[in-house]
């Protein structure tokens, strides 16, 4: 019989004789959406697991105008990282520990400052690295400002010792202006999974609340307000996952 080898050409007809498989094939997705310091079982005859995980996002800064003649805007929150590995059965061992970023608050109607997201992490019993996947920062809040004013929406996290380690989006910047003319808050950071929350956009006199993230380690929109006393709370993070592939 003879041997094929890459590139080889057959001429006339080819019987193959036997039974043709895949190296391994997806058996089973499991979600961690909670836990700190969990543990998780590799399941039996398991060859590879791929790993994502994504850490929790910072929340919306609120708004707060304080006075009827000025506008302000609060930072959108940042997005967690992402780190991404494929373990074979050695690395994985036979459990591992993990721990799931929660998702960063909202800032208050006065103003404040959201909160800062979670990180995630997944760290094997064998040989493989541990993954870490760093939540998103918040978004600042904003007050009523004396001169027209941006504000910092949160940088993304940061992932390391995955084959792929991918930042996450930073939240937006917030605007206002003490002439009453504007209160824009930022969009949240987009992560791996998608965008983040939408803006509080106000004109006239009007307040409006940053929109919460509803996708895995998106950050939380920053709040509008202008020309009212009433503010607006920034929108919630989302929080972090991880995402295993089982093969056998």
């Amino acid at each position: 019989m003879a041997n094929l080898k890459n590139g080889s050409r057959v001429f006339g007809n080819l019987d193959i004789s036997g039974k043709l498989t895949a190296a391994s094939t997806l058996n089973s997705v499991q979600v961690l959406t909670s836990g700190s310091g969990a543990t998780y079982t590799r399941p039996s005859g398991l060859k590879f697991a791929l790993i994502i995980a994504t850490g929790g996002a910072g929340g919306g800064g609120g708004a707060d105008a304080s006075d009827t003649s000025a506008g302000s805007g609060g930072g959108g929150g940042g997005a967690g990282g992402t780190a991404i590995r494929l373990y074979t059965a050695a690395e994985l061992g036979a459990t591992a520990t993990y721990t799931i970023g929660g998702a960063g608050t909202a800032g208050s109607t006065g103003g404040g400052s959201g909160g800062a997201g979670g990180s995630t992490s997944f760290d094997p019993a064998g040989t493989g690295l541990t993954l870490t996947a760093n939540g998103g920062g918040l978004g600042s809040g904003s007050g009523a400002p004396t001169t027209g004013v941006s504000v910092r929406g949160g940088l993304g996290g940061s992932a390391t010792n995955g084959t792929m380690n991918i930042n996450g989006g930073d939240g937006g910047d917030g605007v206002g202006d003490d002439v009453a003319e504007m209160g824009i808050g930022g969009v949240g950071g987009g992560s791996f999974w998608g965008g983040g929350g939408s803006s509080g956009c106000a004109w006239g006199s009007a307040s409006q609340v940053g929109t919460s993230s509803n996708t895995y380690g998106a950050g939380g929109g920053g709040a509008g307000c202008i020309d009212t006393t009433t503010g607006a709370a920034g929108g919630t993070g989302y929080q972090g996952v991880i995402f295993v592939w089982e093969f056998k």
